[in-house]
């Protein structure tokens, strides 16, 4: 049996089918994985600290390489989507911020690192849209406090709640599919680690240090496993 025909099996017979996304399932969709380029800048500006010394720079780095308002969800991103609504996928675990899988329609997704699209008061917590904040500098508050993305930067812990969803997602499962991410960025990549199964799949153009320990292994563009998946399985797509 053919590496992608065994995969299509799993997923059919999966009772408890996880999925673990990073940065690598949305480059189709335009969004590049900033972790893959060579400018290491995002260390350092993408920290509290750094936030809260440099607000405008700060600000402006993010609306500049973190925010693409026109991206729109990719095959990968539906297919997903799919298996939720046929009762395959019993959850989705994401390191992305994004929102394409919630785009997509997905119903159970636990987005470890928050959300690019929220925009909140550090001060009295009021939420502000897109589109009435300055993508250039700082924006503040009618109290003053200083406007920042819901965001989990570096130097914070992640949100307590999904984080927990998403460890015991990924413990409970028979099936997990590690699609898109390099499994370098803890804690959420530590989440891994506590895979109890036998079904263990990595989809990722590069490989992880996980790979070993995987069942199986695809290192090829997500969206090419995905549509030969759609068509082993009969999947008819919207």
């Amino acid at each position: 049996m053919r590496k992608i025909e065994k995969l299509a099996s799993w997923i059919t017979e999966a009772k408890t089918l996880v999925i673990f996304t990073g940065a690598g399932i949305s480059t189709n969709s335009g969004i590049p994985d900033f972790r893959s380029s060579k400018d290491n800048s995002f260390e350092k500006i993408l920290n509290y600290g750094y936030m809260l010394e440099h607000k405008d720079e700060f600000t402006k780095y993010i609306f500049s390489n973190l925010y693409y308002e026109n991206a729109k969800p990719n095959i990968a991103h539906k297919f997903f989507k799919k298996l939720e609504e046929l009762g395959r996928v019993t959850s989705l675990v994401t390191q992305n911020i994004d929102d394409l899988h919630q785009l997509a329609g997905e119903k159970r997704v636990y987005p470890l690192h928050g959300t690019i699209h929220r925009w909140y008061c550090m001060n009295c917590e009021k939420e502000f849209p897109l589109n009435k904040l300055n993508h250039d500098h700082a924006n503040y508050c009618s109290c003053g406090g200083f406007i920042r993305p819901d965001i989990t930067l570096y130097g914070e812990a992640l949100d307590d709640a999904y984080y927990h969803l998403g460890l015991t997602a990924c413990q409970v499962a028979d099936c997990l599919i590690v699609v898109g991410s390099s499994l370098k960025v803890n804690p959420a990549a530590s989440m891994i680690r506590y895979y109890a199964g036998s079904r263990l799949v990595i989809i990722n153009k590069e490989k992880t240090k996980y790979d070993l320990r995987a069942d199986l292994v695809f290192h090829k563009d997500i969206n090419k496993v995905v549509e030969e998946l759609i068509q082993i399985m009969g999947i008819k797509m919207e």
